[in-house]
């Protein structure tokens, strides 16, 4: 009897072990348009110094977007914890060409393309005009710029009515948009923006002894980062075909900018997105 009791017993624990695994398949796996969301923060690093401790300031914010690897994600708004303890962080450096042990630095509040740890930082939010300067870290094309609809149906009928349109565009993804109307550098770094680093990464401007980099090193760091650092101007209704930096593609639609209703009011940028290829 307690051989057919363990028997009855394991064969239904079989059945209902098989039952679960049939749940969990998607219900409808001809539907490919998966229309996800996110909304982006205004990036500010603004810290200020409390009891001799450095903490978060009103309008503190420091986290990326990274688009997901497939279509059953929906990406992360990832912090940039370089910024939680300075306000500041190396954006780029080189090390001087004639062998001395420093490096010709610049520092700044906001990191430059080249060094985000997502795919897209919102650079500002204006309200003058309803737009949002966006820095991105992989290849885009703009290919519409007059969607007016927060409809996810409508966004895949887009898609799929568009599939020629992006076809024909894919091949003109430029890095970080510098091809797109719209781009431009948000910070033209000059000399004033030079630092001196030496092998510790300790900023040793100015100190007695310190030889400044000379004019060629400069020269070589100021046309380094500003070609790294690249912001484009969107709008609601724009749309761009996206490839990550991870090498996945997306059609990506600004579908909102606005500021929060609570104090501080900090600016925000919404964005509608579905993976292609």
């Amino acid at each position: 009897m307690k051989k057919i009791f363990i028997t009855l017993f394991i064969s239904i624990t079989i059945i209902l072990d098989s039952c679960c695994d049939c749940s969990v398949n998607p219900v409808n796996t001809e539907f490919d348009c998966m229309i996800r969301e996110a909304t982006i923060t205004e990036f500010n690093a603004q810290l200020v110094l409390v009891d001799s401790v450095y903490k978060p300031g009103t309008n503190f914010s420091s986290h990326n977007f990274l688009f997901p690897d497939n279509q059953y994600y929906s990406g992360t708004l990832i912090n940039d914890e370089r910024f939680s303890k300075t306000g500041e962080v190396m954006v780029s450096s080189i090390d001087y060409s004639d062998g001395t042990p420093f490096k010709a630095a610049i520092l700044d509040n906001k990191p430059i393309n080249l060094n985000l740890i997502g795919d897209i930082m919102v650079d500002q939010v204006l309200v003058a005009d309803t737009s949002a300067n966006l820095k991105f870290k992989g290849e885009l094309t703009r290919i519409e710029r007059g969607f007016f609809s927060d409809n996810a149906e409508l966004f895949c009928q887009y898609i799929e009515s568009s599939k020629d349109l992006i076809n024909n565009n894919i091949s003109d993804l430029s890095k970080y948009g510098k091809n797109i109307a719209g781009a431009f550098n948000p910070k033209v770094y000059n000399n004033n923006d030079i630092k001196v680093l030496n092998n510790l990464n300790e900023n040793v401007t100015g100190n007695q002894g310190i030889i400044p980099p000379s004019n060629s090193d400069i020269t070589k760091l100021l046309n380094l980062v500003n070609s790294e650092n690249i912001a484009i101007n969107v709008r609601p209704g724009d749309i761009f075909i996206y490839k990550s930096y991870n090498g996945n593609y997306f059609v990506v639609l600004i579908s909102n900018i606005n500021f929060g209703i609570l104090p501080p009011n900090k600016g925000r940028v919404s964005i509608m997105f579905n993976k292609i290829g």
